[in-house]
């Protein structure tokens, strides 16, 4: 009873943390940038090895997550909020992260959403029902009970779910988390080449600041070239 207890308390602290506004923590944001307002590599942010970016000018973002992670759940309303407001030339995507196979049916569950058009109502909802409603969602029972629950057909999500296409994208998606060097969650690349995370900012918020100065990085070097 006692961690139950602890359990729910920490989740309402993490839900209220969620909800804060990123202008808030900009006074613990001195650390994260330098006088110029830049992002500092090795410190917010890391280059890693060059990736494939989509042709022409546009700049690629890409959030490495886990549905498990409250810090990922802390930072989702940010990103999403971010993801509303993101620049002409900018494209986001998201990649969930299979670091054990403990966390692969999570991934699965993602790209299921995906391909059943249905990720952009039930993205949050799967964080929701994690976090605070405290469901596992750690098997193809639960996570199909949990779909049905939310007017997706049973048989037809079970079919997506186990389908080939499905398991390739989660095998591409473990694949990335390799190429990107990816450590922990979440964690957010722009452009094929710079990396921050939580753990290189004050907080997962703290992440959307250093994501707009990568972005303004990246539009200064090509113009440049």
């Amino acid at each position: 009873m006692a961690a139950n207890s602890a359990r729910r308390g920490t989740l309402r602290l993490l839900a209220a943390l969620a909800a804060t506004p990123v202008a808030s923590l900009l006074p613990r944001l001195a650390r994260a940038q330098d006088r110029g307002g830049r992002a500092r590599q090795d410190v917010d942010y890391r280059i890693i090895p060059a990736q494939p970016v989509p042709a022409g000018n546009v700049i690629e973002v890409v959030e490495f997550f886990w549905y498990g992670c409250p810090y990922c759940y802390q930072f989702e309303p940010h990103f999403a909020a971010w993801l509303g407001r993101q620049p002409a030339g900018v494209v986001a995507r998201r990649v969930p992260a299979a670091f054990r196979e403990s966390w692969v049916p999570h991934a699965r569950l993602y790209y299921t959403l995906e391909a059943l058009g249905a990720l952009e109502r039930l993205h949050q909802r799967v964080y929701e029902s994690y976090h605070v409603e405290d469901m596992r969602l750690d098997g193809v029972d639960s996570i199909a009970d949990w779909a049905a629950s939310h007017g997706i057909d049973r048989e037809r999500w079970l079919t997506v779910y186990r389908s080939d296409d499905v398991s390739q994208r989660v095998l591409q998606a473990r694949d990335q988390l390799q190429r990107y060097t990816v450590s922990g969650t979440p964690s957010v690349v722009v452009d094929g080449r710079y990396l921050t995370s939580s753990g290189m900012t004050p907080g997962a918020a703290a992440m959307i600041p250093v994501l707009d100065s990568l972005v303004a990085l990246v539009r200064e070097q090509r113009g440049s070239r």
